[in-house]
């Protein structure tokens, strides 16, 4: 895309979240043969560059999202939800990039975000409905579901990404701190003796360790409404049973709501290695758990030709 789409947005929050093709630019900053092909409004051919042209193409992935996922009988689709499967689809689709680099390009360009609603044989994921709100239980949902052909004596060996959106309590009067609440997650092994989480992803600090609230936003993504994490383990992380845990914080002076916000978790287990079998292990282990599901998508796409 140009350079008019570089980040980062208010409180250093990911912006771009995505890319996608807008045409290049040549030097010093002129449209070219690199650049994207358009009709203008005169009737005639111009290459030109700009956000403007990779908006709809966005919008339009955005739309065959929602229609797919339209016509359930226990959820229908929301914002906060397509832009969670928007954002995830373009992490399964690119390496995960440094701060500098997401100033440019976000988390990527979503090839294709058909990719989050239809997994491949090598990675299992699951979307996560929670309702939240402060000051109330941790939403937490364990003993968590791993294929097994991710574990390997006693450890999870793979790759966790986790993608989630959420709606926030919004207060313009607060300038740059507009965003009033914000969304912890936690993937981790579950101590059942103490009932608390050890987060592998991401990290959680060593006992003694501390973060300032600089770092936390600038690096973290606190007060975010998107959150991405992932992690890889290609030597494998000790663990018997994992979690996956969410909790909504307020800042300080501001009134708890009363109401439930809903967050949208997004978390793939992927192979390192390519293995076929993860998707048909991590159904296997889904089913033991007897939790309530529903397979995502309703509507498959077809291409006639």
């Amino acid at each position: 895309d140009t350079l008019k789409s570089l980040g980062p947005g208010p409180v250093h929050t990911v912006k771009p979240e995505i890319t996608h093709w807008g045409g290049n630019i040549h030097h010093p900053f002129q449209s070219g043969v690199c650049s994207t092909t358009v009709l203008t409004p005169q009737g005639y051919t111009s290459q030109l560059s700009g956000t403007s042209f990779s908006a709809p193409i966005a919008s339009a992935l955005c739309a065959h999202t929602w229609q797919a996922l339209s016509g359930h009988r226990e959820f229908n689709p929301s914002p906060a939800m397509v832009k969670a499967a928007m954002i995830h689809a373009a992490q399964l689709e690119n390496r995960e990039y440094s701060p500098l680099e997401r100033r440019y390009y976000g988390v990527g360009l979503p090839q294709d975000v058909m990719s989050t609603l239809y997994d491949r044989s090598d990675s299992f994921t699951l979307l996560f409905e929670a309702d939240l709100i402060p000051g109330k239980m941790r939403w937490r949902k364990t003993p968590y579901p791993i294929p097994a052909s991710l574990r390997s004596n006693g450890k999870l060996r793979g790759e966790v990404i986790i993608t989630a959106a959420y709606q926030p309590v919004l207060d313009a009067n607060w300038g740059a701190e507009y965003v009033r609440t914000n969304l912890e997650l936690s993937f981790g092994v579950l101590n059942t003796a103490k009932n608390t989480i050890q987060g592998k992803v991401p990290l959680e600090m060593e006992p003694g360790q501390h973060s300032f609230e600089k770092q936390l936003i600038e690096n973290g993504g606190k007060w975010s409404t998107v959150k991405l994490h992932r992690k890889t383990f290609p030597d494998g992380v000790a663990g018997d049973v994992w979690a996956l845990q969410a909790k909504l914080q307020v800042r300080a002076a501001q009134d708890k709501p009363d109401f439930p916000v809903k967050a949208y978790i997004f978390v793939t287990l992927r192979s390192v290695d390519g293995d076929t079998s993860v998707h048909a292990d991590g159904l296997n282990a889904l089913r033991a758990t007897q939790w309530v599901q529903q397979s995502l998508p309703v509507r498959v796409p077809v291409q006639a030709s």
